[in-house]
C-alpha cells in the first residue's frame, strides 16, 4: 500500500492544528520575583507570547485564583506588605489549566520626611 506524501502531511496538520498549545510559562512572568523587597511589587506577565485565548487570574490571599481571584488583563500594582502568596492560574479555551505560585516579602522602609531633611541638612 503506497501512501501519499501530501495525504501525510495533511493528516499531519489538521492534527497539529486540533492541538491546543499553553505556551505560558514561568519566565513569561516577569515580575515579581521571589526574595525580599523595600517596595509594592507590580505583576507583569508576558502577554505576547502566548495564545489569546487564555485566560489568567491571580490572587495574593493564597485562595484559588480561579475560584475568588482578579482577571490579568494588564500589569497591575499589587498593594501588599509582608508576606505575600502569588497565585496565578491560567487556563486555556479547552479548560487546560496550568497553576503558578511565587512567594516574596515586601519590607517597606518608612523614612519620615523630618529624617531625610536632617540627614542632608548636616
Amino acid at each position: 500500500m503506497k501512501c501519499s506524501c501530501k495525504s501525510f502531511f495533511a493528516v499531519l496538520f489538521l492534527l497539529f492544528i486540533n492541538i491546543s498549545v499553553f505556551a505560558l510559562t514561568k519566565a513569561d512572568i516577569i515580575s515579581p520575583v521571589p526574595g525580599t523587597w523595600n517596595n509594592k511589587q507590580p505583576l507583569v506577565i508576558s502577554i505576547a507570547n502566548y495564545h489569546p485565548d487564555i485566560e489568567i487570574y491571580y490572587t495574593t490571599s493564597g485562595a484559588d485564583p480561579y475560584q475568588s481571584g482578579f482577571a490579568y488583563d494588564g500589569p497591575v500594582l499589587l498593594e501588599e506588605s509582608g508576606p505575600v502568596n502569588l497565585k496565578i492560574a491560567a487556563i486555556d479555551n479547552s479548560g487546560k489549566r496550568q497553576d503558578f505560585q511565587i512567594n516574596y516579602r515586601v519590607q517597606e522602609e518608612n523614612i519620615s520626611d523630618d529624617s531625610f531633611i536632617k540627614s542632608i541638612s548636616k
